[in-house]
């Protein structure tokens, strides 16, 4: 879509893939590199189930479920 806005003459690049990349390598060189083909993928939203749900099924194209979670805010303690 953004290259059909700017043209033919704009290369985009994606830092998603090249992250993803460098995230194989460091992976397979400390051995921790998983070969599950079938992997058990958890969502977890701290705002809505359902807003996520359905945003997360259109970019994935398929349906998933959804937890929420609540983190308390804490001021640290220097005592």
């Amino acid at each position: 879509m953004i290259k059909k806005e700017l043209g033919e003459d704009v290369t985009i690049i994606s830092s998603a893939e090249e992250t993803a990349i460098e995230l194989n390598t460091m992976l397979q060189h400390k051995g921790i590199l998983s070969d599950n083909l079938n992997p058990e993928h958890r969502f977890f939203t701290t705002g809505s189930a359902l807003s996520f749900e359905h945003i997360a099924e259109r970019w994935l194209g398929y349906h998933i479920s959804v937890d929420c979670v609540e983190f308390t805010y804490k001021k640290c303690s220097y005592l």
